[in-house]
């Protein structure tokens, strides 16, 4: 995997510390676990699920402390929680594009089930528009065109969950940096303090040229009621 993704991966976790409202969270395509890690860190009870089953035996290994995350294999069109359950739900690092064409309607109907009035769904994505868009290393060519179709803009994202009565409260574009200038920079032997400076990068980008596309992108959405 990139670098410049795996360094930034905490991005769309840094505008919640201010929510202290948040108690409960879902993150869904959990994987190794690393934003339910990051979510209970902000002291947040944190539930990670994957379909993978490879994915969640690592994720439970790195279990060490008290209020560890929990992991669960299951699928995303078959959510095994009550109603009205969590406070934040998130779909993080191109997940929702791994939803077909056909079940990504009715999964997202099943997130908002078990999401609380109020509460937030937060997708990270692959930005389709962005011209050095490149995605992860790991997928193969036919499952980058996969992704390819899977995928939204930010225009056709937000409509759709709109039609879903959810309120788009924002979307923001990152990961401005092609991977190639990534990789020729050497960012795996970079310091703390160097990746700092990538996000601030990101950020004085987004400042300057508001309507540029990056290799992916962040939506927060509301449930309204």
């Amino acid at each position: 995997m990139s670098i410049h993704f795996r360094k930034i991966s905490n991005y769309g976790t840094s505008s919640l510390q201010e929510k202290t409202w948040i108690k409960s969270a879902l993150d869904i395509g959990a994987a190794t676990g690393r934003y339910p890690l990051i979510l209970t860190s902000m002291g947040i009870k944190a539930i990670g699920i994957d379909r993978e089953s490879d994915a969640m035996v690592y994720a439970q290994r790195k279990k060490a402390v008290p209020g560890y995350p929990e992991y669960c294999i299951c699928e995303a069109l078959y959510l095994p929680f009550r109603p009205k359950s969590f406070d934040l739900i998130s779909c993080m690092m191109g997940t929702f594009t791994h939803f077909s064409l056909g079940n990504r309607e009715n999964i997202c109907r099943e997130i908002i089930e078990i999401l609380r009035p109020g509460g937030l769904f937060i997708i990270s994505t692959w930005d389709i528009e962005c011209k050095h868009l490149s995605f992860l290393s790991m997928y193969t060519q036919s499952q980058k065109e996969i992704i390819r179709r899977n995928s939204l803009t930010q225009a056709d994202i937000q409509t759709f969950l709109e039609q879903l009565d959810l309120e788009v409260l924002d979307i923001k574009p990152f990961a401005f940096l092609p991977d190639l200038f990534s990789h020729e920079l050497k960012f795996d032997e970079l310091t703390a303090a160097d990746i700092r400076r990538m996000l601030e990068f990101d950020l004085a980008v987004r400042g300057i040229f508001p309507n540029i596309h990056g290799q992916m992108f962040i939506v927060y959405a509301k449930k309204k009621y």
